[in-house]
């Protein structure tokens, strides 16, 4: 009886062990989160920015998307459940923001995407792409 007992912990003990050493595939936190603030009211810009920032995302970081490693984020900034972030970003209008958790690291990308999200469209994503990779 003290053996099977015995036998019974050593694989109750390699057992737990070998669940804890399992790699989830999942991040402990994003590598990046890509925060696209906008106001209740959109212009076509500002849903040209949405648009263009979810086509990069997808066509370059799908895999990432998937995985949690890149995290989309599309928020009302008008919503006062976002008012932590808005005020995080100190941010009052529609923005693009990269953000790294693991350093606090942020990367404000409004001004390209607001310049370049409707005229150049291919131009943006490009910028958009290499920040990310940049951050990664």
């Amino acid at each position: 009886m003290r053996k099977l007992v015995l036998l019974f912990c050593i694989l109750l003990t390699a057992g737990t062990l070998a669940l804890n050493a399992q790699d989830t595939g999942k991040p402990a936190l994003p590598k990046v989160e890509v925060y696209y603030f906008h106001a209740t009211m959109r212009c076509p810009t500002c849903l040209a920015v949405e648009e263009q920032t979810r086509k990069a995302l997808d066509d370059s970081f799908s895999d990432d998307l998937k995985s949690g490693v890149i995290q989309l984020k599309v928020l009302n900034l008008e919503d006062k459940e976002n008012k932590a972030l808005t005020e995080k970003f100190e941010i009052g209008w529609s923005s693009l923001i990269l953000y790294v958790p693991e350093n606090g690291k942020s990367v404000n990308l409004t001004e390209d995407a607001f310049a370049n999200a409707r005229s150049h469209p291919e131009e943006f994503r490009a910028e958009l792409e290499k920040k990310i990779r940049e951050l990664l």
